[in-house]
């Protein structure tokens, strides 16, 4: 917005941002958005941006004396709606001035989205022709992804999802909606594909040269000399060709060679007690190196970021157009009826005030306003945001008919919105206790992500409670991680956590982990190899000791099981390690089913932590 003649007494020397933007012959003031302001000279600006030299055509156009920063109107304020460091950057690329770039991405991302709202095509393709980009994207690809889709820059999520192969993507990463971290991983896992194939390709195309320096005659001392007739040479080239191909923007010439030496180093020189490296034919590994470099760049030049749809499309109702050929639906079309519900759609619903206003606050409220006595003789007509599947659903609800309860989650879900957006407590008791016999089965995934969308608590908490019990991880999720919004997951996240952190807790108090042993394992009356605690009044098999500790593992690992401080291969380990030590056999313990008793324990775990730790609150 333009600043107004008041604004003008501001335009003062304390909000300059002073050199090099403050030539005292500069024809133009552009003010950024914290009112610091700039004097530069106009040419230069309409000659670096399209859409500024229409606006100030405009101004000159429109001009009324308000848009200059002193009495006798000499210059133009031109206002642009960024911070004062990013208009700072913006200037600094299209006048005689030291460049001046930010140092993180999130602020160079910001300075490319207003390069190119601006129409600055200089400017943008400056910037990303800098090796300071490229060194931003490449130090965090995975979150320059994200913040790049923030800012709408599409080459620069090519670039980051391209920097980001070679590292493992974790939901813990997501600092964005499901869908765009679908994308990414749909990105990597065809890079994997694809690098496998052109390893293997790679493999077949080398597999018989040769990386000694020796005469290579016809005869079989000769030939018998060579590389690729050493016991294992194929896997070793394939193995290095594939550790290399992990990381296809990054493919480290030494590395590649170090690591061929190193993996072939008993099979090249085994006949020699003291290998030397000059007899390695350097020019054909860099022959093979540049040829790996050459067609890893193609293989990923022809690998595109593939959107996927955002399925919340399909479930999200916007209020449109009512149809001219508007109808009444059947059962609702009462000719005594004192309101008429419009459907988003035009369909009309011809019903009662009074058990609108029974059943529900908000329509009880809005019936109770004052009408004009010629609008009371015609039914009222209320336009609604639902459609006529869900106005049909939600009414039958209500209405002594039969109940409709829509056969998929996603319709379902929209006819509990609809009755919890109008306070129907009784419309709401209904569906749900109807839903159990009529609603498909839905994954957990996706009934969190739609109610998590809706606001439906009781759904949302259900079906995370779910999801306890699985992996959180890309893999598990798959496609169905769509449906999760960025905050949605993030909570989903934070109770997983919370959870997790309550279990791993109880594991520090001895006589909790025994009494959930005892109560799972069925309390037992002989236990051959039986351990008194102090903690409890009965005797545990000897090996619930080994179960104290949480299963040690990498960033993350407890996220790449069900809630639970161990994998079932660690607790099942756990016990079958102590069998085969125990003299005599212990019976009992032989004739444990340790996947049910896995599952019975973390089951006990899961309900003592879910009772305990509550869903994070919804803004």
């Amino acid at each position: 917005m333009s600043p107004t003649s008041t604004d003008n007494a501001s335009l003062n020397r304390d909000h300059s941002y002073g050199p090099p933007f403050d030539n005292a012959r500069a024809d133009l003031v552009v003010r950024a958005s914290d009112d610091t302001f700039f004097l530069i000279s106009r040419l230069s600006l309409e000659m670096a941006s399209s859409v500024l030299r229409e606006r100030l055509a405009i101004m000159d156009q429109n001009h009324d004396g308000s848009h200059t920063t002193d009495a006798d109107g000499r210059r133009r304020v031109l206002s642009l709606p960024y911070a004062s460091t990013i208009v700072a950057h913006l200037l600094s690329t299209i006048l005689p001035v030291t460049l001046e770039l930010p140092d993180d991405f999130e602020q160079t991302a910001s300075l490319l989205a207003a390069a190119e709202e601006l129409g600055m095509e200089y400017t943008a393709a400056t910037i990303r022709h800098l090796p300071t980009l490229k060194q931003l994207i490449q130090s965090d690809p995975i979150t320059a992804y994200f913040v790049a889709s923030r800012h709408g820059l599409s080459t620069e999520m090519q670039r980051a999802a391209e920097h980001s192969l070679g590292r493992r993507l974790k939901l813990k990463d997501l600092v964005s909606s499901g869908d765009l971290f679908f994308n990414l991983h749909t990105f990597h896992r065809t890079w994997s594909q694809r690098s496998r194939a052109l390893a293997d390709a790679l493999t077949k195309k080398y597999e018989k040269e040769c990386l000694l320096l020796h005469e290579h005659t016809d005869d079989k001392a000769s030939s018998v000399r060579c590389s690729f007739n050493r016991s294992g040479w194929r896997d070793t080239l394939y193995s290095s060709l594939t550790l290399v191909l992990d990381t296809p923007t990054a493919i480290n010439r030494t590395r590649l060679c170090l690591d061929l030496t190193e993996f072939m180093r008993p099979t090249l020189f085994a006949s020699i007690s003291s290998p030397d490296y000059k007899i390695i034919d350097v020019g054909k590994l860099d022959e093979i190196m540049l040829d790996v470099e050459t067609s890893a760049a193609q293989a990923l030049a022809s690998i595109k970021l593939v959107k996927v749809t955002d399925p919340y499309a399909s479930i999200e109702e916007d209020i449109v157009p009512p149809d001219l050929k508007e109808k009444a639906r059947d059962k609702h079309d009462l000719p005594d009826a004192d309101v008429v519900l419009r459907s988003r759609d035009g369909v009309l619903f011809r019903t009662y005030k009074c058990i609108l206003a029974m059943t529900s606050a908000f329509f009880k409220d809005m019936f109770s306003l004052p009408v004009s006595s010629e609008a009371d003789k015609t039914p009222q007509i209320v336009q609604m945001a639902e459609s006529a599947k869900t106005l049909e659903c939600l009414l039958s609800s209500i209405l002594p008919i039969k109940t409709n309860i829509p056969d998929d989650f996603h319709s379902y879900a929209l006819v509990l919105a609809a009755a919890q957006k109008f306070d129907m407590e009784y419309a709401l008791d209904t569906l749900r206790v109807g839903a159990t016999a009529r609603v498909e089965a839905t994954s957990a995934h996706v009934r969190y992500g739609i109610a998590s969308r809706l606001h439906l608590r009781p759904e949302a908490l259900a079906a995370a409670d779910e999801l306890l019990t699985s992996p959180m991880t890309i893999e598990y999720f798959g496609t169905e991680i769509c449906y999760l919004s960025e905050t949605s997951l993030q909570q989903l996240l934070t109770y997983r956590i919370a959870c997790q952190q309550f279990v791993w807790d109880a594991l520090s108090k001895e006589d909790t982990l025994m009494k959930v042993l005892w109560e799972a394992l069925g309390s037992p009356r002989e236990i051959g190899c039986k351990v008194k605690t102090p903690y409890t009044d009965h005797f545990v098999p000897g090996w619930s000791s080994s179960l104290l500790t949480v299963e040690a593992g990498g960033d993350g690992a407890e996220l790449e099981r069900r809630l639970s401080p161990w994998s079932r291969s660690f607790f099942e380990g756990a016990i079958a390690s102590h069998t085969q030590r125990t003299k005599p056999p212990c019976t009992f313990c032989m004739s444990i089913n340790t996947s049910a008793l896995y599952r019975a324990v973390c089951r006990s775990l899961h309900n003592m932590a879910t009772a305990s730790i509550a869903f994070p609150a919804w803004n």
